[in-house]
């Protein structure tokens, strides 16, 4: 289990597999061919029960992190998502990778001599396949599928949602155009790719990716700030850039959040408005996913 940790915009991700030790205590041999489900993030920062912060309420992540290996000094290879995600799919890091933005991948720059990570194990007899956000949107690697991945829509506010005034969060109402969430899509998609791997009778690497936490949040009933966070917020610590930081190593002017506030590096949002960012931002997309999975595999399939 990998957690880039100590960086404000990270990609975060899990692999699982049966746990050797587990079974060895049962005096049962692990399997030679694994299953494995690899879960991806986006701008995950591990702020998790797991690594002892109590404001957040992370139980189904903090149950997987408690019988799995946890990674206290892992970094995120870089400030922006698709340079990380090319590095975390490869096992290289970006400048090996020389994926720089958002508008190349490894293969632009390898072509078929570098084999990706799922596409690693298709060669070893695998079933690969993928839903939601793995590899960039736009950027997916049919290489390394043996079943066709699909990569599921980013579903922004839409009509009939609360909203933020300055579009930083959005709540699913009864009046919502659209009724499900990111993670939906990805969870309906991802369970299609888990029994299309069971009936191949094969090992099988299935990922699922989700495009949040990333901003702006956008969230069902139930999972509202005000409904999981009704109690005290704490206001950030530091408020301010350290002294000196660099002009572009701010979150400024079209950054991810939006206040009236922003505008350079040293802007402060006001405490009011920054707690109530925290309050509905706090949410983890792989906490929704897991609480979610026995609701969404009895119901229809949405489309995006």
């Amino acid at each position: 289990m990998t957690w880039p940790n100590a960086r404000a915009f990270a990609i975060a991700s899990v692999m699982v597999w049966p746990n050797a030790f587990a079974l060895a205590s049962l005096n049962v041999a692990a399997p030679e061919k694994p299953n494995v489900l690899y879960l991806m993030a986006d701008d995950m920062r591990p702020q998790l029960g797991a690594y002892g912060h109590t404001s957040m309420r992370t139980p189904n992540l903090d149950k997987l992190a408690s019988g799995g290996l946890v990674f206290d000094t892992a970094y995120t290879q870089f400030a922006y998502c698709a340079p990380s995600r090319n590095s975390f799919m490869t096992g290289r890091r970006p400048e090996r990778t020389r994926c720089l933005n958002f508008k190349s991948d490894f293969r632009q720059n390898h072509g078929d001599s570098w084999v990706s990570m799922p596409q690693h194990f298709k060669n070893h007899g695998w079933f690969t396949s993928a839903a939601g956000k793995l590899y960039h949107d736009g950027m997916d690697d049919p290489a390394s599928w043996s079943y066709p991945s699909n990569q599921t829509a980013w579903i922004q506010c839409h009509q009939g949602d609360y909203n933020d005034t300055y579009g930083n969060f959005c709540g699913i109402t009864n009046e919502s155009t659209k009724q499900y969430t990111d993670e939906d899509l990805a969870l309906t998609e991802g369970l299609k790719r888990l029994e299309a791997a069971h009936a191949s009778g094969k090992p099988w690497w299935v990922g699922i990716g989700v495009h949040r936490p990333h901003w702006a949040a956008r969230l069902p009933d139930g999972w509202w700030g005000s409904q999981v966070y009704p109690g005290t917020v704490a206001p950030p610590e530091h408020p301010l850039a350290p002294i000196g930081a660099p002009y572009m190593s701010g979150n400024w002017l079209e950054g991810d959040y939006k206040d009236p506030a922003h505008g350079c590096p040293n802007c402060s949002v006001p405490a009011s408005r920054s707690v109530e960012y925290r309050r509905w931002c706090k949410h983890r997309s792989l906490e929704l996913v897991a609480t979610s999975h026995n609701h969404h595999v009895t119901q229809p399939s949405p489309s995006a």
